[in-house]
């Protein structure tokens, strides 16, 4: 029973250190939600966060160049705004094992502004109506 014991462990040990890719198996990253027309959004990650941890964020898929990184010590979420129409990679990365999450991909599509300025006019008339038929009606009670 120990020599299978052994021979297990040994199997798992030999296997670990052979995967081909890193995979940071304790933290699982997701994104609220996967399409954004306001240019801000929640990453959530399930699983112990190392001190070290951080997010990493990258417009290629492949992450050949980091452009951000956002440290993420002791945090479940974070939540990033400012962002430009495109698509952006995330994935947490620890650097004192040198491992990596899964990769989520968030896609930024602001509305247009022809349509903020349709509905700013919308907004104005609807609010210039109101205030005339508060006026109106005001004057009328007054009268009686």
């Amino acid at each position: 029973m120990k020599a299978i014991l052994s021979a297990v462990a040994i199997l798992l040990a030999v296997f670990s250190f052979l995967s081909p890719t890193f995979a940071y198996a304790e933290v699982e990253l997701t994104p609220a939600e996967q399409a954004n027309s306001e240019g801000y959004f929640t990453l959530r990650w399930k699983g112990s966060v190392s001190e070290s941890m951080v997010l990493e964020m990258s417009t290629a898929s492949s992450f050949d160049t980091v452009e951000h990184q956002y440290p993420v010590t002791r945090l479940q979420s974070i939540t990033l705004s400012g962002y430009d129409n495109g698509l952006y990679h995330f994935r947490l990365y620890d650097p004192e094992k040198a491992e990596y999450s899964n990769a989520v991909t968030v896609s930024v599509e602001h509305r247009s502004l022809s349509l903020a300025i349709k509905l700013f006019f919308l907004g104005a008339v609807l609010f210039v109506t109101l205030v005339v038929i508060i006026l109106f009606s005001s004057r009328k009670n007054n009268s009686i």
